[in-house]
């Protein structure tokens, strides 16, 4: 009834509203036994069962317990978790290595991930260390070693240890792409490079 792509040599198949993962010979290799699966991603993949979600191997083992709210797939080693409303992230094993103390948390970037918790966004890195405290008021995550974030409804970046490099004065801003951005203040449309000179004026 379902059927998609394959990742890490598995795919992801669905039968009278069970979900389990077939080998490129289509040999189930993962018994249609879940309510929901995800793709395989760095080696294991959610599946979710009785509104819980956790994690199997390619084999089927589940090496992370069914006993999350909500889980999203691995990205750089780590994966995003969710239980009692509080998200955190868990490593392979299953260990937690990011408390589960966020109202919310995206995928890691760049060794980067942002946070939320009581309205304000900041980073923490892969042993749950804050490096950028939470005190914005929107943030995006790190692209090309910078973040565009915002405060007091102004747009700017901010580098990796949390330092200001390109002042929070910008009505709008966009994500790097090699090495500019475009911005606005007021009417005026333009691009900066990453120190936040000016390059040109937009079309």
């Amino acid at each position: 009834d379902y059927a998609w792509h394959f990742s890490e040599g598995l795919a992801v198949v669905g039968k009278n509203g069970k979900y389990g993962f077939v080998d490129k010979t289509g040999k189930v290799v993962i018994p249609l036994i879940y309510d929901y699966a995800e793709s395989f991603s760095e080696g294991l993949a959610w599946v979710y069962k009785n509104d819980k979600y956790g994690f199997v191997d390619k084999t089927g083992k589940v090496v992370i317990p069914l006993i999350y709210d909500y889980a999203y797939s691995f990205s750089e080693g780590l994966a995003w978790v969710k239980k009692n409303s509080k998200s955190g992230f868990v490593d392979k094993t299953g260990k937690v290595v990011i408390p589960l103390i966020y109202d919310y948390a995206w995928d890691f970037s760049e060794g980067l991930v942002k946070v939320k918790k009581d309205d304000q966004y900041g980073f923490v890195d892969k042993t749950g260390k804050v490096v950028i405290p939470l005190i914005y008021d929107d943030a995006y995550s790190f692209n090309e070693g910078l973040a565009l974030v915002k405060k007091n409804g102004k747009l700017g970046f901010i580098d990796k240890t949390g330092k200001v490099v390109i002042p929070l004065i910008y009505d709008y801003a966009d994500h790097f792409n090699n090495g500019e951005t475009g911005v606005r203040v007021d009417d005026e449309h333009f691009y900066i490079d990453k120190e936040g000179r000016f390059l040109r004026y937009a079309d």
